[in-house]
């Protein structure tokens, strides 16, 4: 199977555990006898393209830097939909792929690339596209129970102190087109989920998922057991040091 996966960000450019996730999951698809390929962004000081333990890596899409500042915000929701567009329109024009795997904010991209007739997959593993401040916490105080309308969200927004991992500053908070402009981005997000079958990395997602009216299936965040059997074996030398 081709596959070409999706992110904004991949490592060595970390930026949570999606990334981790990604790089462990495409390496162990190529063991499995897959050929896989990964769209991500581009920074100084790495290389566009590398071929990394039989994982195609190319680093073409436009985004900000951090997901932190405001104007590295302001690029992610502009500039970062509209260059996945036109990088995967030019990839496939080199490449065949038999499914396209979006990971992240990377899904906003669904509805003009489902018209490629190739089968759309999206791992669903943060919020962003399930609340506009990006965490599921009413006022920044308590879990959120219910799909987010604009009016729900206003209030919200008002009395939170961040909003994803930016501060909710006043020139923020007391902004009317700020509301539009993060409610409508994040509305965008949403609606990408009906192009792609979805994967929730817990069975909390996959409920939260439900509460959209979304079917998903839940696939867990792989982990790298190599790092946890050396802790064990230095563990046991320990034990044995303190017998002697």
């Amino acid at each position: 199977m081709k596959i070409l996966f999706i992110s904004e960000y991949y490592p060595p450019k970390i930026m949570g555990g999606g990334e981790i996730n990604l790089e462990l999951l495409a390496t162990s698809l190529v063991k499995a006898g897959s050929k896989v390929s990964v769209l991500t962004s581009s920074f100084q000081c790495i290389s566009n393209y590398e071929r990394k333990e039989g994982v195609q890596i190319f680093r073409r899409l436009k985004t900000g830097g951090s997901p932190t500042g405001i104007l590295d915000n302001l690029k992610r929701s502009t500039i970062f939909p509209s260059s996945i567009i036109k990088e995967v329109k030019n990839i496939l024009k080199e490449k065949e792929f038999d499914v396209i795997h979006f990971i992240g904010t990377s899904i906003i991209a669904a509805k003009k690339l489902s018209r490629s007739n190739i089968p759309l997959f999206a791992t669903i593993e943060s919020y962003p596209t399930l609340c506009p401040k990006g965490d599921r916490l009413y006022k920044g105080k308590k879990e959120c129970k219910f799909v987010c309308s604009f009016g729900k969200f206003v209030p919200c927004q008002f009395n939170s102190s961040e909003i994803g991992k930016t501060k909710n500053r006043f020139y923020l908070r007391y902004n009317p087109l700020f509301w539009f402009y993060l409610y409508f981005f994040h509305k965008r997000l949403r609606n990408s989920l009906k192009y792609c079958k979805l994967i929730a990395i817990s069975n909390y997602i996959k409920s939260l998922l439900e509460l959209h009216n979304k079917k998903s299936v839940v696939i867990g965040n792989a982990v790298d057991i190599e790092k946890f059997k050396i802790k064990i074996n230095f563990e046991e030398k320990d034990k044995s040091v303190t017998k002697l």
